[in-house]
């Protein structure tokens, strides 16, 4: 046994395919459903990030308003919230388990999706008009434009130059 296999989180990752002969021996099935019990237990309690679901997300900024595009492939808009508060803008949502609901007749041998809750906090760089803001999902996309509040926005006067 080596330290990769006591890892909860890689063992789904590189799971080797069962072979049909290994699949009647009793002890292995509780073996695999204990390992299971485990890794359902512990998924998400001090995983890396990289075990988990964690929206990739770019911030944009012009001179009229601030873009905030993340990757959210496989969520549907009534599994996605987006809120303002001051200059705090949350995104929150849930990636479901493809597994959950599905036939139980049906081997899994290889997991490399992610799934379960996030939430990204993204400090805005300056004021924005809240009550203007817009959120727009497509294609696996989603992107929320702020526009700047008039305070926040340059404020360019041409100075005459005297001779």
């Amino acid at each position: 046994m080596t330290l990769h296999d006591l890892v909860p989180w890689t063992r789904e990752r590189f799971a080797p395919s069962r072979s049909p002969a290994r699949e009647d021996n009793p002890f292995l099935a509780l073996h695999r459903e204990i390992n299971r019990l485990f890794d359902d237990t512990l998924r998400g309690f001090g995983a890396p990030e990289a075990a988990r679901f964690v929206p990739r997300l770019d911030l944009v900024e012009n001179d009229e308003e601030i873009r905030v595009v993340l990757e959210v492939p496989g969520l549907e808009q009534k599994d996605v919230e987006v809120t303002l508060t001051g200059d705090v803008l949350v995104v929150r949502g849930q990636k479901r388990d493809r597994r959950e609901g599905a036939d139980k007749k049906e081997r899994w041998h290889l997991v490399e999706s992610r799934w379960g809750a996030f939430e990204r906090a993204i400090q805005l760089p300056c004021e924005v008009e809240g009550e203007r803001v817009k959120a727009r999902a497509e294609h696996g996309v989603l992107t929320v434009t702020l526009p700047k509040a008039a305070s926040a926005k340059p404020q360019v006067r041409r100075i005459e130059i005297q001779s």
